[in-house]
């Protein structure tokens, strides 16, 4: 059975990403896929990229790296944002900055018929119409972002929030167990956040995809990680305190 860690949102946090990739060390799992916003909000995003580099086998790009990049406006992201992309841009080499210039946008994976984007396939609710800014906001979203999804399975991050939807409509929330994707139907699947989950458990989310045996199955994994050491190190550099703050309640 081939094992896929599918993992989003670190944005800077060292500690919560270490824990994750010892955890992912333990479900035999092949492959790391990454879908973004590995650097921007948190305070080590220079240790964070290096790690990603090494451990990720597909890295696709979001929002930030974008910022960072000066690639979109920055009046596209709020005043906490900017602050987290002007930091991690002063620790960036400028070999990092070339790198991040080489991620794509968008990574199918064919043989496997799944997408990796880092908000949605389609852009949808995304005022300025970039893939790395829409935003899955209710069921109507989730059923246009199915329909042009390109492959069976389209895994998105952004919005820090788990969830799980097929094409009749369902969503599967809590993930407290495992999905049993169906060959007959489309999914569309967000992997929450490493870094900053906002979903009122602060924590660390990602995603496992296992297929094989005539199943493919998907499951969340939370994990406990050290969030006093992260928000210390955030009120000890140039961030906002609220940053920290709002690691501590999942949101």
């Amino acid at each position: 059975m081939k094992k896929i860690a599918i993992i989003s949102d670190i944005h800077g946090n060292l500690e919560a990403l270490e824990t994750v990739l010892f955890d992912i060390e333990k479900q035999d799992v092949q492959d790391v896929y990454c879908l973004g916003d590995i650097v921007g909000y948190g305070p080590y995003p220079k240790k964070c990229l290096d790690i990603i580099r090494k451990k990720a086998t597909i890295i696709v790009t979001g929002n930030h790296e974008l910022g960072v990049l000066r690639h979109v406006s920055f009046s596209d992201f709020r005043s906490v944002a900017r602050a987290g992309i002007e930091f991690s841009r002063r620790q960036l080499s400028k070999s990092d900055l070339i790198f991040l210039q080489s991620l794509q946008v968008v990574k199918i994976v064919k043989n496997l018929d799944l997408t990796l984007i880092h908000g949605s396939f389609t852009g949808i609710g995304s005022p300025n119409g970039l893939q790395v800014w829409g935003r899955i906001r209710d069921m109507e979203d989730a059923m246009y972002e199915l329909e042009h999804s390109p492959t069976r399975l389209c895994f998105v991050g952004h919005i820090h929030v788990p969830f799980v939807i097929d094409d009749s409509g369902k969503w599967y929330e809590g993930l407290t167990e495992d999905v049993v994707l169906k060959k007959d139907k489309k999914y569309l699947i967000n992997v929450g956040s490493v870094g900053q989950p906002r979903d009122k458990n602060p924590m660390a989310c990602y995603g496992i995809l296992s297929i094989g045996e005539g199943k493919t199955i998907f499951k969340i994994q939370r994990v406990f990680y050290n969030i006093q050491k992260t928000v210390d190190a955030i009120y000890g550099v140039e961030l906002p305190e609220y940053l920290g703050n709002r690691l501590l309640k999942g949101e």
